[in-house]
This record gives C-alpha cells, structure tokens and sequence, in this order.
C-alpha cells in the first residue's frame, strides 16, 4: 500500500527555496483541462500526497486524498489522483542571503523534495499563496469541469477539531502504520482518531459521511 503522507509541517528545501507577486488564493483558469493551476493559501494545504510509483521513488506524488475543510478542498478543483506536475518555492542564491522563486519541476523529485519545495513558501520570505499546477489523467481536453459544489463560507465553517490537528493525527497513522504494520493495533488505533475528527467536523457544519 502507497505510504500517505500529509503536507503540514516542513522540511528545509536542499536547493534553499521564495516568493512571487502571487495572485489571491484559489485563483484558476477559466476552464479546466487536462492540465490546471491553483494558488492556494500557505502550508498547510490540507492534500495529502502519495508517491507515484514505490519501485521508482522519484517518479512524483499524486494527490491521495483532500482533508476536510482543507484549502485543497475549499478549492473546489482538486480531485484523488490528480498529479502534481510543479509547484513555487523559495530558492537562495549559492552563498548569499538572497532568494528567487522558482517553479519546481516536480514529476521526477522523490516524495520528501517535494515537500520540502512546497513548504519553502513561508510568510517570513512574504509568500501569500503556493502555486501549484496539476494534471487530471483521465480528464478529456474538451470535455467542461463539472460546477464544483457551494462551499460553506470560511466565517460559519465550525471545526471541532482544526485543520492542523487533522492533519496531525494523519500523519501519526501514516507513521504508525508504516512502523508497525497496516493492521497493527496501534495503526488501527490512530486511524479510529481520524475517522473521529473527520466524523466530528462533519457533524458540526450537517455534513453527512455516508
């Protein structure tokens, strides 16, 4: 089973990664195709990333799944298995304290680069948003988006449990499971945790999980 892993909190970027004049979050193209690009708000992005292939680490990540009430959700255009393609980071000049932004190629970095290429965009460096761009496989060129749903409006979306803690207990059942094994007790045990959140938050703005 692909190892999940959750975009909330970050690795130091190895080629030093900064920012852009980016546009407001959520900004897309007027139409979607079978490639597209969103600028989301700062990490974190509330996607989670799976490598694409385990044989061949460095062949990318695909999204495996979107948390609730995550930016990643809230956008409305990011679905499971889209494919991420590149993404901004904050990049320093070798021996000096400058940096550039970058766009990163990412379809032939292994999972942890491109973790840490994402979470190079940080507030301290006056990055507003990450700009990422996707490809959907199976989506026709021609073939028009479906109308997303109406998202809840930010001011009345209740979260018993917040977003970080979310993806906190994720990364905790990922890790539980890689260390003791899929049907572990301990993985079972942290995998209930956010079945409960999920559950919880759900609740909380009338939500089914059916």
């Amino acid at each position: 089973m692909q190892a999940l892993l959750i975009l909330l909190l970050l690795l130091p970027f190895s080629l030093s990664f900064l920012p852009p004049s980016l546009p407001p979050p959520f900004s897309v193209p007027s139409s979607l195709r079978a490639s597209y690009s969103v600028t989301l708000p700062l990490p974190p992005l509330g996607i989670v990333f799976a490598e694409r292939s385990l044989s061949n680490p460095s062949s990318g990540v695909a999204v495996s799944a979107l948390t609730t009430g995550g930016a990643g959700e809230r956008c409305g255009l990011i679905e499971p298995g889209d494919v991420l393609l590149s993404t901004s980071a904050v990049k320093f000049r070798s021996g000096s304290s400058s940096y550039d932004v970058v766009t990163v190629d990412c379809r032939s970095l292994d999972f942890d680069t491109i973790v840490s290429a994402i979470g190079s965009n940080k507030e301290k460096f006056r990055v507003e948003g990450v700009e990422l761009e996707f490809e959907r496989p199976d989506e026709r060129p021609d073939e028009p988006p479906a109308a997303p749903p109406p998202p809840i409006p930010e001011e009345e979306l209740k979260m018993p449990v917040s977003e970080a803690a979310y993806a906190a207990l994720v990364t905790s059942a990922v890790l539980a499971e890689r260390e003791r094994g899929l049907g572990s007790p301990e993985a079972k045990k942290a995998w209930g945790e956010v079945a409960k959140a999920e559950e919880e938050n759900n609740e909380a703005n009338g939500v089914g999980n059916g």
